[in-house]
């Protein structure tokens, strides 16, 4: 006002001045923003319209809108078919040929079908997977994991010699999947994504409930059908905390309310030479995203987390 008068201002100004009280009613933005719609609105400007009137052009918008997300559920249903059917082949060709689509009304609708499907799903892994070997560091720490959750039951590796006849072999191999869909949230393996940006997640790590923010690795489901164990988990590289104090920073007055967290940049728990939790959690402990920002504190850069928690609505 001071600096251009008030003759600039504009409504949005105004809604700018509430979106504190709104993060405080609904919790993290990102659970109620409207970037996808605004997404949407500049796709549709973006068409050449040659004048028509009368509703010609709304008409057009909303038969290639339908068109475009008909033919993405045909995409989901063929990409659920067993692999070795055609229409799988043919759906995979088709998401390669369209993979770079972000910002198209193609990738909106997907989004959209995503975000909603996932809202009520309480579980669930991605349709597309592999079968294949662990790492060897993943493979060995889940063998000592097994003895650890089921210690009346002894379990070796592929190549332990073991004098227990009662032990279970564990081989080597097993499902690794692109994401999982735990109560309404999507967690990406960073080892079989582009970005590492939504594998960030804040795990419980004992039965105490305390937790911990890291990167999930790997999504993995172990089946051995002769002995019948059959385990889900991911594979997660912990942050390394510091103590680093936000205080004196902006960020200092929400540190409680948004559970603010510091941690050293570009870095990780060394597993077995540092103190941190087991690299290896079950993925009904994977209890929310995380939102990680790079901020520079006391001279050096470091990551700030904060948990998108999808809490009740509280009126204020």
């Amino acid at each position: 006002m001071d600096l251009y008068g008030p003759e600039v201002i504009r409504p949005n100004h105004h809604y700018a001045t509430h979106t504190g009280e709104f993060v405080l009613d609904y919790g993290p933005l990102r659970e109620f923003w409207t970037f996808l719609f605004e997404r949407l609105n500049k796709v549709l400007k973006s068409y050449r319209t040659n004048n028509h009137e009368g509703g010609e052009i709304e008409m057009t918008f909303f038969r290639e809108f339908h068109r475009t997300a008909r033919l993405h559920q045909t995409l989901t249903h063929g990409w659920s078919t067993p692999a070795t059917t055609s229409i799988k082949a043919t759906c995979e060709l088709m998401m390669q040929a369209t993979s770079d689509n972000r910002g198209t009304l193609q990738q909106l609708t997907k989004d959209l079908d995503e975000h909603f499907v996932d809202d009520s799903i309480a579980l669930s892994l991605s349709p597309r997977s592999c079968l294949e070997r662990l790492p060897t560091d993943v493979y060995f720490t889940f063998v000592a994991w097994m003895n650890t959750r089921s210690p009346m039951q002894a379990y070796h590796s592929d190549v332990a010699l073991t004098t227990n006849p009662n032990s279970i072999r564990v081989a080597n191999l097993a499902t690794v999947f692109d994401y999982v869909v735990i109560r309404g949230h999507r967690y990406y393996a960073a080892s079989r994504a582009t970005s590492g940006v939504n594998s960030v997640a804040l795990c419980r790590v004992s039965g105490a409930g305390a937790s911990w923010i890291g990167q999930i690795q790997h999504i993995v489901v172990y089946e051995d059908a002769t002995s019948g164990v059959r385990e889900m988990f991911a594979h997660v590289r912990w942050f390394r905390p510091v103590t680093v104090s936000l205080s004196g920073t902006p960020w200092a007055a929400c540190q409680e309310a948004f559970s603010l967290q510091v941690w050293e940049a570009n870095a990780y728990v060394i597993d077995g030479s540092e103190p941190g939790p087991a690299v290896l959690v079950a993925l009904g402990d994977i209890l929310a995203p995380v939102a990680c920002h790079v901020v520079t504190l006391e001279g050096a850069d470091h990551w700030l987390t904060m948990p998108l928690m999808r809490a009740p609505i509280i009126p204020s």
